[in-house]
């Protein structure tokens, strides 16, 4: 009699590559911590956006790979719109993953 195997297939939630494995049944799992924030960007240089924390500290990060977002965000800075971006990060690494215009209240 053989021990019981886990098959597992994820995909990285960063790049979309899908990775399997195969292995022995553990008491526990390992899951990683995501945490996802929405923020008001306000500014970008050539490849990278600025953004505001909630303590009002400023910050940089890359452009997302996926082309149109990088685009409507690029778009919608130029135009002066106010706009959040919304950052996931997990395992040290991060990235835009959205982006919405932030509507006045006049």
């Amino acid at each position: 009699h053989g021990h019981a195997k886990v098959n597992l297939t994820g995909i990285d939630i960063f790049t979309g590559k899908k990775y399997e494995d195969v292995f022995p049944t553990p008491p526990n799992v390992d899951a990683p911590v995501l945490k996802k924030q929405e923020l008001d960007a306000f500014n970008y240089d050539d490849d990278e956006v600025e953004y505001m924390d909630e303590d009002g500290e400023t910050h940089t990060i890359n452009f997302p790979p996926d082309d149109d977002l990088s685009n409507k965000i690029r778009e919608a800075l130029d135009d002066d719109r106010d706009i959040t971006v919304t950052i996931l990060r997990s395992m040290e690494q991060e990235q835009i993953i959205g982006m919405r215009e932030v509507k006045s209240s006049d």
